[in-house]
């Protein structure tokens, strides 16, 4: 049951990309012309060992003067260290943008069930994080 993600995690512990696709489409009102936005902010120092990421969840709407605005609806942060388990070898900044993003889409819509709140990529950070002590400890 576990061993498809390399991880103890469930396997039905959504994707970043389906949370997002999923937000994004439940929020988008062509109609109303409604379109959300995600930005993500870098907060580390550019190349540095300890990435820091805010993504940050945006609704493009109207007032009720037809003004356009913009509303802040949720924010998530992360933070990856270089070299610490396989992914952050080569691509830290790639997963700490991919988990500030799941952090985003969990705190707009929380999962009912908390056992499924974690994203999948979290818990494979989770399990190389664990891995990577084992090594150390040896």
């Amino acid at each position: 049951m576990y061993s498809r993600l390399g991880t103890s995690a469930p396997c039905d512990i959504s994707q970043v990309a389906v949370r997002l696709h999923r937000l994004l489409t439940t929020l988008r009102d062509e109609k109303a012309k409604r379109e959300p936005a995600v930005i993500t902010h870098l907060l580390s120092a550019p190349g540095a060992d300890i990435c820091v990421i805010r993504a940050e969840l945006w609704l493009n709407d109207y007032d009720s003067e037809g003004n356009p605005i913009r509303i802040l609806m949720a924010t998530g942060h992360a933070e990856e260290v270089r070299g610490q388990g396989n992914v952050n070898r080569t691509s830290h900044l790639e997963n700490c943008e991919t988990s500030a993003i799941g952090r985003m889409c969990e705190s707009f819509a929380p999962t009912a069930d908390a056992a499924k709140r974690p994203s999948r990529e979290e818990m494979q950070k989770v399990a190389r994080s664990s891995k990577d002590g084992d090594r150390k400890s040896t």
